[in-house]
């Protein structure tokens, strides 16, 4: 593989460039985006050690947790009421505090998620123009009701009961989900729920494609993070945004080339001590009654969740 010297190691900076500016330190987008890759790498190495801890999940079979993540998904996608929602949360909240893992940051990340992709996404449907229902609160009153092609703008605008469900049931929703899948990640060593999803029957080359794409982010942002270090070590004064975009546009090329060659060595080694395209796994003990009993207790408390509305109704008539 040919790799040219970067021009910024062939260029000579002098002390003379260097002029202190008063005012706040601005870095560039360049530190920024570093700093946001070691928080990944960070997390990905948290992520082992609450793996490694003595929480009730931790010591539950990752078999066990798999099939709680598949089964609670689904029920999660089924569940309308919004009070079912919110319990959700609370049990898997539950969950978190019962494994001894610092659940706040991961859901403040959560939140702000769910809160895009989420709320933001079904934030229209609380307005009376797309969905009917009993005015809540009123945004704008018009002299009278408009038609505009398939929508009818009505004269009283505003937000409705029944839409204010649907944005919040759709928040809840998504923010359960990846809560979930966060207490199973936090939980499991990732090694372990590749191995689940084996038994399960997921094809090989999808979970291979899983392994290696996990494995190579904390591989590029390590090489990512050590270059710009190395090429700020051999300059006095820090980089403005402009020469920093320049720079990394420069390496950008170098470092798809060197990530390709780099597959092709993992492929190479792999094939060499007699990869087939098959994953085989072993060294799970037998699935005992105990782990067959935690998962229905998991499950059942979720169904439990899941109908708490229906027999809250039924038990008050």
């Amino acid at each position: 593989m040919k790799s040219e010297i970067p021009a910024f190691l062939l260029s000579n900076d002098s002390r003379a460039d260097f002029v202190r500016q008063p005012g706040r330190l601005r870095y560039p987008f360049v530190d920024r985006t570093l700093r946001k890759a070691g928080a990944v790498i960070t997390a990905g190495y948290l992520q082992w050690e609450t793996a490694a801890g003595n929480g009730m999940m931790q010591r539950t079979d990752a078999r066990v947790k798999t099939l709680f993540l598949l089964f609670f998904v689904v029920l999660v996608g089924l569940t309308r009421p919004l009070s079912s929602q919110m319990f959700f949360s609370g049990y898997l909240l539950t969950l978190f505090a019962l494994s001894g893992i610092n659940f706040l940051p991961i859901i403040l990340r959560t939140f702000i998620f769910a809160f895009i992709f989420g709320f933001l996404v079904a934030a229209p449907a609380m307005l009376n123009i797309f969905v009917d229902g009993e005015i809540v609160l009123n945004i704008a009153t018009l002299s009278k009701s408009h038609q505009i092609w398939i929508y009818t703008i009505p004269q009283h605008i505003g937000i409705t009961r029944e839409g204010t469900f649907i944005a919040f049931g759709l928040f809840f929703k998504v923010f359960n989900s990846v809560t979930l899948s966060s207490l199973i990640i936090f939980t499991t060593p990732f090694t372990e729920i590749i191995r689940s999803l084996r038994i399960f029957r997921v094809p090989s080359a999808l979970l291979m494609v899983i392994t290696l794409t996990y494995k190579y982010i904390f591989v590029l942002s390590h090489s990512i993070g050590d270059m710009y270090r190395g090429m700020k070590s051999r300059l006095i004064r820090n980089l403005r945004s402009k020469e920093s975009r320049k720079i990394i546009a420069g390496r950008i090329a170098f470092i798809f080339t060197k990530s390709w060659k780099r597959y092709e060595e993992v492929f190479n080694a792999m094939t060499a001590r007699g990869y087939t395209g098959q994953l085989s796994v072993s060294g799970f003990r037998k699935f005992r009654i105990a782990d067959l009993l935690g998962f229905l207790i998991l499950a059942g408390i979720g169904l439990t969740l899941h109908f708490i509305e229906p027999l809250w109704k039924i038990l008050s008539e």
